[in-house]
């Protein structure tokens, strides 16, 4: 994403120190390290960044391991800007009505343009 426009920055949160080592890793061999960083953390508990601070938040194939998920969008709906953009990918959570319920009070705190898809 940020070698298509390096105009714009990308922070990581990760909960496995291993894999912020990973990550710094392959964003020296992409050469994008200088508009990249990776905070060790839990996306229970963000108070290392900001109110309003990132324009989108994107989760990819980690919901299904999200234990407090109201916590977890109360975090999300406080970093992300008024109309930031919230991007959730998981191929392993079972999206059925229980989905489409939390979908629906998520709705609520994170009220711009959310889609089910």
């Amino acid at each position: 994403m940020v070698q298509e426009n390096p105009t714009i920055s990308l922070t990581g949160l990760e909960i496995s120190e291993d894999m912020i080592l990973i990550s710094n890793q392959n964003s020296i061999d992409e050469e994008v390290e200088n508009i990249t960083e990776f905070i060790h953390g839990n996306a229970k508990n963000m108070s290392m960044v900001g109110d309003n601070y990132f324009d989108a938040v994107i989760t990819h194939d980690s919901l299904h391991h999200w234990e407090e998920l109201l916590v977890i969008f109360n975090e999300i709906a406080r970093v992300l800007k008024t109309n930031g953009v919230l991007c959730i990918a998981d191929g392993r959570r079972y999206l059925g009505i229980a989905a489409k319920f939390i979908f629906n009070i998520v709705k609520r705190f994170i009220p711009t343009q959310m889609n089910y898809y």
